[in-house]
């Protein structure tokens, strides 16, 4: 165990909160800020550690006490490895993040305005380079301050920040704008971050299942023999066509079948001898 453990005394590991970022692009980017001190070996584990060996223990712990390194703006956390502690990410409740706040009234420009502000996001930790010469030279970049700031989980990051500034006439209130470049997921059940409610891994949301539809209760008569109603078929009736006149006017065509000489004998007209073509008398009076 001892011996096999020699060859990593000089080996930091860290890791991403959530979804880290490719091996290729975390091999170019910390081969470029630590080429200068000692990093000779960099590799990565199933559970998405990465490990970092150096050939300096001086090199090794510059890069540990930063703490923090940003690779393409997402902080990866460093810890130095520990042969008798079993590797593995840690769950996290708070996490440093560079904020940028904008909107800062000049008289507030200091550490000790800046640190009042800070609180109400979080753990002010420390600010960058630019936002201590504006701090102590009272020139320089003054369109927003960067800080450090320890996040919780607890609840969902302020956009804004409204502060009171005090002066001659009175008090006067003003809201500022933040910014976080990295953003990470956060767990409204878990409060921590690294998932959202939507992945968590305990909280589940479950459909509630329907009721079953109780069945009609059936009809029995005085004996307990239930009563079974025979179904009606309706049968449609079918209609008799009648054939359309074609000649003009409205109205089914009439079909005559009586001939003359079918019709009754109290019903033939009287002939004539003309011609045998039939004819009314004429009324002489």
């Amino acid at each position: 165990m001892e011996k096999g453990s020699i060859p990593f005394e000089q080996t930091l590991y860290g890791y991403f909160v959530g979804k880290r970022l490719a091996f290729p692009i975390v091999k170019q980017r910390t081969q470029e800020l630590w080429k200068d001190h000692g990093l000779c070996d960099l590799f990565i584990n199933d559970d998405d550690v990465f490990f970092f060996k150096f050939d300096n223990l001086m090199g090794m712990n510059y890069i540990l006490q930063k703490g923090i390194w940003k690779i393409n703006g997402i902080p990866l956390f460093i810890r130095k490895w520990d042969p008798n502690v079993f590797i593995e990410q840690p769950t996290h409740d708070r996490v440093p993040v560079w904020v940028n706040i904008f909107g800062i009234p000049l008289q507030l420009f200091n550490k000790d305005g800046l640190s009042l502000i800070a609180r109400k996001l979080g753990k002010p930790l420390e600010v960058d380079s630019y936002t201590t010469t504006m701090c102590e030279r009272a020139t320089g970049r003054a369109v927003f301050a960067c800080i450090l700031i320890e996040m919780s989980a607890k609840d969902p990051w302020a956009k804004e920040i409204k502060i009171e500034a005090i002066v001659n006439k009175g008090a006067t209130s003003t809201k500022l704008r933040v910014e976080y470049p990295w953003n990470p997921k956060r767990c409204d059940h878990c409060k921590i971050f690294g998932h959202d409610l939507a992945t968590c891994p305990i909280h589940t949301t479950s459909t509630p299942t329907p009721k079953p539809t109780m069945p009609p209760l059936k009809e029995v008569d005085n004996e307990g023999f239930q009563k079974v109603k025979r179904k009606t078929r309706s049968v449609p009736i079918l209609k008799k066509k009648i054939p359309n006149d074609n000649r003009k006017g409205k109205g089914p065509a009439l079909q005559i079948s009586q001939s003359k000489d079918t019709l009754p004998a109290s019903d033939a007209l009287p002939s004539s001898s003309h011609g045998g073509c039939i004819s009314s008398p004429i009324d002489q009076g």
